[in-house]
């Protein structure tokens, strides 16, 4: 299903269409500053857009700040009672999937730690069965093990229930054992997609390559032989047109001809689909292994 199509908002997104399949987890994954907020506000209708198709009612977000003034079980309910379609079964039912207690709906916000929390957030979202819950940032400043906890928990989540995840979030790692599909986000615009895997394991986009070479491997001697991508700073001052990438781009730095360069200067790429079901939008993608 389409979600958001052709969403434009000035400053800070250019034409980016999203479509998930039920049950499926779609990630958007880049630095801070590349849109990932402002896309999530637009779609949860906090922010309107410029331009573009907004989804129908059904997509709704994870909020990990609940009311200090409420207990864990009235804020899973409170979605409920607003809309009108109270059921206290299905608000312990939640708290029952989350790896809450009875108890713990009972205690306040204060007196639970930070992972426990995010499990509430976690019933709290889900309280009027969405089609898409939206995750910003859902595992941001937990410990290893706890991320771990909380991703597991949100594979299961889904399979039980059906629900289709847009996961937000600048860290790669993140959603490589959560996301069947993958889109690169970059100053506003999507630069990559396609199946995770594809994505991962042969991108072809310079951006996503820098993105994934970054990204550490548990062994060391993996990690000292694999070849890192730079990117140079960012330019406040950089002129606009033609790809918008290619005042960092190692490529077009070190690799491209003139005439090459002022095709990137001159002209936007557009989307071009590649191997393994994936596209990217640069005129010379190539893909490189970066693992």
């Amino acid at each position: 299903m389409i979600i958001a199509e052709n969403l434009t908002r000035r400053g800070a997104l250019t034409g980016v269409t999203i479509d998930i399949a039920p049950g499926e987890t779609l990630a958007v994954v880049g630095e801070s500053g590349s849109g990932k907020t402002a896309l999530a506000r637009l779609l949860l209708r906090l922010d309107r857009p410029t331009s573009g198709g907004l989804p129908a009612d059904g997509v709704h977000g994870l909020f990990p700040d609940l009311d200090p003034r409420m207990t864990i079980a009235d804020s899973v309910a409170e979605p409920m009672r607003v809309h009108r379609r109270h059921d206290p079964a299905w608000r312990d039912e939640l708290l029952t999937l989350v790896g809450l207690g009875p108890g713990d709906g009972r205690r306040r916000p204060a007196d639970l730690p930070a992972p426990e929390l995010r499990r509430a957030a976690l019933a709290r979202g889900l309280a009027l069965r969405p089609g898409v819950l939206v995750l910003d940032e859902p595992v941001a400043d937990l410990d290893p093990s706890a991320r771990a906890e909380l991703t597991a928990l949100l594979r299961a989540v889904r399979e039980r229930l059906g629900t289709a995840y847009l996961y937000l979030t600048r860290d790669v790692a993140d959603v490589r054992q959560l996301a069947e599909r993958v889109a690169v986000l970059y100053r506003g615009g999507i630069v990559e997609r396609g199946p995770a895997q594809a994505v991962f394991e042969a991108p072809a986009h310079p951006y996503t390559q820098a993105l994934l070479s970054a990204v550490p491997v548990a062994d060391p001697r993996r990690e000292r032989r694999r070849r890192r991508v730079p990117l140079a700073e960012e330019r406040p001052d950089a002129p606009a047109g033609g790809c918008r990438f290619r005042h960092r781009c190692p490529k077009f730095a070190a690799e491209l001809t003139t005439l090459q360069r002022g095709k990137c200067s001159a002209e936007a790429p557009a989307p071009r689909p590649r191997a393994g079901g994936a596209e990217a939008a640069c005129h010379y993608a190539s893909v490189a292994t970066v693992w």
